[in-house]
């Protein structure tokens, strides 16, 4: 791409937010709905999408039946959005949806932030940086709710920018946008929502010296703004819900969570293990980011605002969740687009003294491009008796070869390798730079078109619904003892009654008509065989296969059906 893409003028700005466009659609819409809703939070989400539409009640999400309060309801009336265009059907595809369209617009969000803070080619490279960066993959192609926060936190540091560094927005329709746009953020995912671009903010204020620049009106309007759009929701959401409900939604989903978490719990020093490689492959260019700023420093220039509101927004994002007791990988992903525009400012400053990249990051580059050569010879020869060897600790149980197209995965990962050693040729940095870009987005399209795939059948719970779909009829009982995900009944219309002793499965199994029972085929289930023995009860096993590193046991207290159950599913007899 030569520097006439960059040039100061509105066809240059438009063809670069096309080209990235067209790069978030390949890399994030390619395959979107190709494999089932996997667990452990898809599921989940699309099940809260299935009961919204089926109860009609947007305002208060359910799950399994029950009040769900967790999350707030952006992302569940996205995708139940989508579901209405398609036919009132939940499916992988409409539910991702959101995930996939906010990633895309994250992109366009990080490039026009970088343009107002730098010029048009740092801002490019830098939102290919963040659109190629393994978390950002992620959370764009899954159905999870931080995605859609974190883009409406970008947007909403994007009007601080247009407003504070010379843009076309005036203080007050900036402030409207700002409060607006944080409580689309909260309504995402809660709080952080608003935390993260008031708190980076405030940062860069401060460290700045510059409150004068605060406009008091604009606060008290982007306040006024966000409590519209946050209360127009939770006022009623907390009317229609039992009180002790609404204690558990506004106390211990928010406060609680973030000072004692309840899942998740882990070291504070847990994201400066994992954003070096969640960032990858743009990791790479971190220590010279780093090197850039201390030379600076060490040579006496001041900081330039642009690069101090990235650094604030950075490191005020980083210190909040890591103070968190709760910890995800995902948690800090609105402080990517800070990373990546510096990643982009730096190579346009090195690009302006000099083409070359130098012999570390060229054979760095090297170096990664052989190895996915010889990846994708080594999936090709070796790829088979690994697996087979492998597949039981890796994915909770055996995994049949010829599920898998090995060649096509070789394939895709020497065109892979050959792109990144093409990149290497003419010591360009640009190219290199590319070279990288193109490289690690055929790693992934590989991966969505030949291995998650086949990895379905044994992630879905799609089988195990299906079989107990053939013999369930409504009014049934469906108990789950010790056990409940929701990718047990996501492909279903029953609810499963969570329970933690025997006694009301036995008394299911006593009563009248058809009852199943799920449970870990474990002890739990010698325990259920014990008591179902002692009062003499008979029954069958329905299913008994493992799904993800579960192992899953489905248990009915009727005889064999006239029609025998195909075994292909999974179905078991004992």
């Amino acid at each position: 791409m030569g520097n006439a893409l960059f040039a100061n003028t509105p066809s240059g700005k438009s063809t670069c937010l096309l080209v990235l466009f067209a790069f978030g659609c390949a890399l994030y819409l390619i395959q979107l709905g190709a494999w089932d809703l996997w667990p452990a939070d898809e599921p989940r989400f699309g099940q809260v999408e299935r009961e919204m539409l089926k109860s009609g009640d947007w305002m208060v999400p359910h799950v399994n039946d029950k009040v769900y309060i967790d999350k707030p309801p952006l992302f569940f009336w996205a995708g139940s959005a989508f579901a209405l265009l398609n036919g009132g059907n939940v499916t992988s595809l409409t539910t991702r949806l959101p995930s996939a369209l906010s990633g895309i617009a994250g992109l366009l969000i990080a490039f026009l932030i970088g343009e107002r803070l730098f010029n048009r080619r740092a801002a490019f490279l830098g939102a290919l940086a963040l659109g190629i960066a393994q978390i950002f993959i992620d959370q764009a192609r899954t159905a999870q709710t931080d995605m859609i926060m974190a883009v409406f936190a970008y947007a909403a540091l994007g009007v601080f920018v247009s407003a504070w560094f010379g843009g076309k927005l005036r203080p007050l329709p900036a402030a409207a946008w700002f409060g607006i746009l944080a409580g689309l953020a909260v309504l995402g995912k809660g709080p952080v929502g608003v935390i993260v671009p008031v708190g980076s903010i405030a940062l860069f204020v401060a460290l700045s010296r510059e409150w004068k620049r605060v406009h008091r009106g604009a606060v008290l309007l982007a306040a006024f703004c966000f409590a519209v759009v946050v209360f127009s929701w939770l006022i009623p959401m907390v009317h229609s819900i039992p009180r002790r409900d609404s204690q558990e939604l506004l106390w211990t989903q928010n406060v609680i969570r973030y000072l004692s978490a309840t899942h998740h719990r882990n070291p504070p020093w847990f994201f400066l293990e994992y954003l070096p490689v969640n960032f990858l492959p743009m990791t790479l260019f971190l220590p010279a980011v780093a090197l850039m700023l201390w030379r600076e420093k060490r040579a006496g220039r001041p900081m330039s605002s642009q690069r101090l509101f990235l650094l604030s927004w950075f490191v005020f994002t980083f210190v909040f969740f890591s103070l968190s007791a709760g910890k995800r990988e995902q948690y800090i992903l609105p402080l990517y687009p800070a990373l990546a525009l510096l990643v982009g400012d730096w190579m346009d400053r090195r690009l302006e003294a000099s083409p070359d990249p130098g012999r570390g990051f060229t054979w760095v580059a090297r170096i990664l491009g052989t190895l996915l050569v010889v990846a994708g010879s080594g999936a090709l020869f070796a790829g088979p008796p690994v697996l087979a060897s492998q597949a039981d600790s890796i994915l909770g149980g055996p995994i049949p070869p010829e599920w898998f197209s090995f060649p096509s995965i070789a394939a895709g990962l020497a065109l892979a390798g050959a792109a990144m050693l093409a990149g290497t040729r003419g010591r360009n940095l640009t190219r290199l730079f590319y070279g990288v870009v193109a490289g690690t987005a055929l790693v992934w399209l590989t991966i969505f078109l030949f291995v998650y795939p086949p990895l379905n059948q044994r992630k879905s719970g799609w089988a195990l619904c299906e079989t107990i779909n053939r013999e369930w009829s409504p009014g049934e009982p469906v108990l789950g003892y010790k056990l409940y995900r929701s990718q047990y009944h996501l492909y279903s219309d029953y609810y499963i009654d969570e329970v933690d002793s025997l006694d009301p499965v036995i008394r299911a199994f006593e009563g009248p008509g058809q009852a199943f029972c799920l449970m870990r085929d474990n002890r739990h289930y010698e325990r259920f065989v014990s008591a179902a023995t002692d009062r003499g009860l008979s029954w069958r096993i329905l299913w008994r296969e493992a799904i993800g590193h579960r192992d899953v046991i489905v248990v009915t207290d009727t005889p064999l059906p006239s029609k025998p159950l195909d075994a292909a599913q999974g179905v078991g007899l004992e």
